[in-house]
Parts: structure tokens; C-alpha cells; sequence
């Protein structure tokens, strides 16, 4: 969970002004920084249940628990690739935006 949250303020901590409009969409409800948090969010959810869970189950083990602990488990693995992909998109708009605010030089494609 420490990784997934660290994930969270890495993404946030290379972040730019030009990039962060980009993401927020001028604050729409479904622009693509809330799809990201949203993501993460439902993925630290499901990592929480899955961890109350497997402590419940230790000390009263039933089939029943069990089952539902793995599937949150299971369910967490998926979202975990989800959160992947939206990384993946996120990646694409921060390469699209361009160079840092701090960075004065501009080389083109050949390095000239």
C-alpha cells in the first residue's frame, strides 16, 4: 500500500504546470488526473479490504472468508493492471506536453 501511495505522490512530484492542465482538463469531473486518483483510490480500497481480510481469516478461518479474501485478492491484482495502464496514458500526455518548465534548450530529433 506504502508503494501504491508513493506511486501516487511520484506521479504528482514530476509534475508541471503545462502538464497538470493538461491532465485536469480545466476541472472537468472526467478528466484524466481524477480518472488517475479515482484509480488509485479504488486500488488502495481494495488492497485495505483484501489485508482485513486475510487477518480476519487467521484468526477465525472459515471457507467463506477465505473465498471472499481471495477474491478481493484477485480483484486487487486486476485493478493493480489497471492502475498500470492508466499510468501508461498518463505517460503519453507528460511526453506530449514536453520539456520541463526549467529547461531552456530545446534540442530537435537529430540532437542539433
Amino acid at each position: 500500500m506504502g508503494f501504491t501511495l508513493g506511486g501516487m505522490a511520484i506521479l504528482l512530484a514530476f509534475s508541471n504546470e503545462k502538464f497538470l492542465r493538461s491532465i485536469r482538463a480545466g476541472g472537468k469531473p472526467d478528466s484524466l488526473f481524477m480518472k488517475a486518483v479515482a484509480a488509485f483510490f479504488h486500488f488502495l480500497f481494495l488492497q485495505s479490504i483484501a489485508l482485513v481480510l486475510a487477518l480476519i481469516v487467521m484468526a477465525h478461518p472459515t471457507d467463506i472468508i477465505s473465498a471472499l479474501g481471495f477474491f478481493f485478492l484477485t480483484y486487487g491484482m486486476l485493478a493493480a493492471l489497471a492502475v498500470a495502464g492508466m499510468l501508461l496514458q498518463i505517460s503519453r500526455v507528460f511526453n506530449a506536453t514536453g520539456s520541463f518548465d526549467g529547461d531552456k534548450t530545446s534540442r530537435s530529433p537529430e540532437g542539433k
